[in-house]
């Protein structure tokens, strides 16, 4: 967090999971057993109020824990005013999810990146065709704002899905070039999904010597 703070970035994503150990509070990190600090000791490492916008990746929602995980978000946007410059991510397809946006939280549903490459690959149009529509009456359920995905997917929500979900619905993909690729600048500016205008959020790779 520091090594990218200090070279001037202000937007990140970060993964957490909730109630981890009966934890009332969001960990940073990926998979359970494999935890770091909480989101609330990472956000104090640095100047929080220059934060212009997070990707919280919020892995493990459910029916179980969702009402405490948004007390905690709530509590912790009268602290550190994040509300306006977050982004609460989930790959639950529980209507569960709806209670964020209806609190005032921007939410994306996370596409099912693996099972989606498989039909791409396989060309099999009509099972494509399920899964977009599964889709988007599940972003009607759970009264999102944005969806998000691979940048493999693209295909996918341009020809299957996009036409399927209100136009208000925005992207959050990744990802861009590499930040420490040399001709970044010239790849993004001529990079599709980056000219995409319903495309809010485009993750690139961030190179440190603190990267595991």
């Amino acid at each position: 967090m520091n090594d990218i703070w200090n070279n001037g970035f202000r937007s990140f994503e970060v993964d957490v999971r909730f109630g981890d150990n009966q934890i009332t509070n969001f960990q940073v990190g990926h998979n359970h057993g494999v935890m770091g600090v909480s989101f609330e000791e990472l956000i104090n490492s640095v100047d929080y109020t220059k934060i212009n916008r997070i990707w919280l990746d919020f892995k493990n929602l459910t029916v179980e824990n969702h009402n405490q995980a948004l007390q905690r978000l709530n509590y912790l946007d009268k602290k550190y005013n994040i509300k306006k410059n977050l982004i609460v991510e989930s790959g639950t397809k529980k209507k569960i999810f709806q209670v964020f946006n209806q609190d005032g939280w921007h939410t994306s549903y996370c596409l099912p990146t693996d099972n989606i490459i498989k039909l791409l690959q396989k060309n099999d149009i009509k099972q494509m065709k399920v899964i977009a529509n599964q889709i988007s009456q599940q972003v009607k359920k759970q009264k999102l704002q944005a969806i998000s995905f691979d940048h493999r997917l693209y295909q996918f929500v341009k020809k299957y899905l996009e036409y399927k979900i209100s136009k208000k619905i925005v992207y959050h993909v990744w990802y861009a070039p590499p930040l420490k690729d040399i001709d970044f600048q010239d790849k993004l500016l001529q990079n599709k999904i980056y000219l995409d205008k319903r495309v809010k959020t485009l993750l690139s790779k961030y190179q440190s010597p603190f990267n595991l």
